[in-house]
């Protein structure tokens, strides 16, 4: 159980999903920049906006899915301040669908079918917004790297601005 929220099919977290997480985002981050796919990015852009909308529109309607319909206007929000959201707008229909597909085949279920957190909006089978959540862990950890790799920049760039000094002072010696 993952903050009881889901739990996979036999209690234990697959050793495929921490892969399957990466293979996926690198899957999408290089189709989204082929020349191929950016030549036709506002179509497609335009297209994956109303396939998100009309998902979770249709799941908040149909079936009573306020949870992932708060997730998909939390992944508005987050598209929105993005340069290129062809990324996260493609990530939104992958992820739907393998979550669809995981949910199916029985590899995990959500509190809604669990029972757990009955005062938690409802949900249905799979949340349809349930992309919102990955953008919210991808941008973390995308923020975290580029964080850790400029203060090791700077760490750098200090530690040998301070060798430069140390070697001017010696060499006036």
């Amino acid at each position: 159980k993952i903050l009881t929220l889901y739990q996979y099919h036999l209690d234990n977290i697959p050793p495929y999903i921490p892969l399957g997480h990466a293979v996926t985002y690198a899957i999408v981050y290089q189709m989204s920049r082929q020349r191929f796919i950016w030549s036709y990015h506002v179509v497609l852009e335009k297209f994956l906006h109303q396939f998100a909308f009309i998902t979770c529109f249709m799941s908040l309607i149909i079936l009573k899915d306020i949870a992932g319909f708060l997730c998909y206007l939390f992944f508005l929000f987050i598209v929105r301040q993005r340069k290129k959201p062809l990324f996260y707008l493609t990530m939104f229909a992958v992820t739907y669908y393998l979550e669809m597909l995981g949910t199916l085949t029985s590899a995990w279920s959500y509190y809604f079918a669990l029972g757990n957190h009955p005062n938690y909006p409802s949900t249905s089978v799979t949340p349809c917004g349930i992309a919102g959540i990955y953008m919210l862990v991808d941008i973390s950890s995308n923020s975290i790297y580029l964080h850790v790799k400029k203060f090791k920049k700077n760490l750098l760039k200090k530690e040998k601005s301070n060798t430069t000094r140390y070697t001017r002072t010696l060499n006036h010696l």
